[in-house]
């Protein structure tokens, strides 16, 4: 599942339509739009304020999308799509979408979920090959003839648009 595609998951879980999801996790709708139609992909922040907006969410599903959508321990007060959407609650916060708190304890339930391995030491090769030819081979490809630009558009907002070109 990809990241798309748990955005639309916790879309239809929260039951709320785009503009009330938008309100609820404190993002502009036409951001959720870009997202939705794969214009942009969704970015760490908007990550931070699913979860914070919906604690009951497994972080490694969200920001990974391994394991269960809803964390095993909230299962059992929510195991359904909410019925009626509740109205956002006013916080004395003035960020609330960047809370420390929750931002710690997302992380140590991602650590728990994905315990750190031991790390092998990393014992550098030697070089087969010269570098030094390396380097010069991707700078050779890297010379080409110098470009002129020819022509430019300008779109306007009424459908139309102007092309300037030297010919």
């Amino acid at each position: 599942m990809d990241d798309k595609e748990r955005i639309e998951a916790v879309l239809t879980y929260s039951g709320l339509n785009n503009g009330a999801f938008c309100q609820k996790i404190g993002m502009n709708a036409a951001n959720l739009s870009h997202i939705l139609s794969e214009r942009t992909r969704p970015s760490l922040p908007v990550f931070k304020s699913i979860a914070e907006a919906f604690p009951e969410l497994n972080p490694g599903w969200l920001f990974m999308g391994v394991g269960e959508m809803i964390n095993a321990d909230s299962s059992s007060s929510s195991d359904a799509v909410p019925s009626a959407p509740s109205a956002p609650a006013e916080t004395a916060d003035p960020s609330p979408l960047y809370n420390r708190t929750s931002e710690m304890g997302m992380f140590s339930a991602l650590n728990q979920q994905f315990p750190p391995q031991a790390s092998q030491p990393v014992h550098p090769a030697a070089p087969a090959i010269n570098v030094t030819d390396i380097v010069t081979g991707v700078v050779d490809g890297l010379k080409k003839p110098q470009r002129k630009v020819i022509e430019v558009r300008i779109f306007f907002d009424d459908g139309t648009y102007e092309s300037f070109s030297n010919r």
